[in-house]
């Protein structure tokens, strides 16, 4: 498995994840960067299984409808996030597992708090977690439909019962601010 990682252009420089098996195909994870995303896709040769959306942000989800149009694949996205993504989102229910590849599963996990439809997806000792977890720090709870509780419940219990050893891809870098 590959992970090709890199941050968008834009003020909060995102971070999207393509992640690849060995028969180039290919998931992408919070897109942003169409441009970006169709050269790797062409020079790679990469063939899009599907596309995961952590949440319903624009500067995670914003572009999922225009990928989804133009590489005719499915959107996968909580629930509680299906209805706030410009695309077709087929939803996942909490430890759903997606198969999109012979090597390419993802678990779900529900983690709301940043939003009530937050998810972190999970595969082979990887856990891609948009705004829910950063390195030394968390996303916070100021937008609509937030909750520090729910955001609490979600660090403490349901990370919290993960395996330790995950390694962290999270939404943005914002290690050194927090630190």
């Amino acid at each position: 498995m590959e992970i090709l990682r890199w941050q968008a252009k834009n003020p909060l420089a995102n971070y999207q994840y393509i992640v690849c098996d060995p028969a180039q195909n290919a998931v992408l994870i919070d897109p942003l960067d169409t441009e970006q995303i169709a050269s790797l896709v062409r020079r790679l040769a990469l063939k899009i299984a599907g596309i995961l959306i952590t949440h319903e942000h624009t500067d995670h989800a914003g572009e999922a409808g225009r990928l989804q149009r133009a590489y005719s694949v499915p959107v996968y996205s909580s629930h509680a996030s299906a209805s706030a993504i410009a695309a077709d989102v087929q939803s996942l229910h909490d430890k759903a597992e997606l198969r999109l590849g012979a090597e390419l599963i993802f678990r779900a996990h529900h983690t709301p708090g940043h939003t009530p439809g937050h998810t972190v997806f999970e595969t082979d000792g990887l856990l891609f977690t948009g705004d829910c977890l950063f390195h030394a720090g968390c996303g916070n709870c100021r937008s609509a439909g937030s909750s520090i509780e729910e955001h609490f419940q979600s660090l403490e219990l349901r990370l919290g019962a993960l395996n330790p050893d995950l390694l962290l891809l999270p939404g943005h870098y914002y290690a050194q601010r927090n630190l």
